[in-house]
């Protein structure tokens, strides 16, 4: 494995560690059970194929391993919006 692949594991594993010990699983599991049902990515990605003959899956991402930040002002839910109204099919946050 790369030097880079190697760092962003091991970061990786701290990581997820870290939400380990800060919420349980227990909370992780309510919190699913009481949140919405999922919209159907594919389906909707068929429907706009279909519709418009291209279907866009627009990604959110405050950094990368490779650029670091990407994005300070990170705002999830706003820049949703922003590519909802702007026509993308899907989302994709990291």
């Amino acid at each position: 494995m790369s030097d880079i692949l190697a760092e962003i594991c091991e970061k990786k594993r701290a990581h997820v560690e870290n939400c380990k010990q800060a919420k349980p699983l227990s909370d992780l599991e309510r919190e699913v059970r009481i949140s919405p049902a999922p919209r159907g990515f594919y389906k909707r990605l068929k429907l706009h194929a279909s519709n418009y003959g291209v279907a866009v899956i627009a990604e959110i991402k405050k950094a990368s391993p490779s650029k670091g930040l990407i994005r300070e002002d990170f705002s999830p839910a706003d820049l949703a919006r922003q590519y909802e109204n702007g026509g993308a099919s899907c989302l994709s946050v990291l």
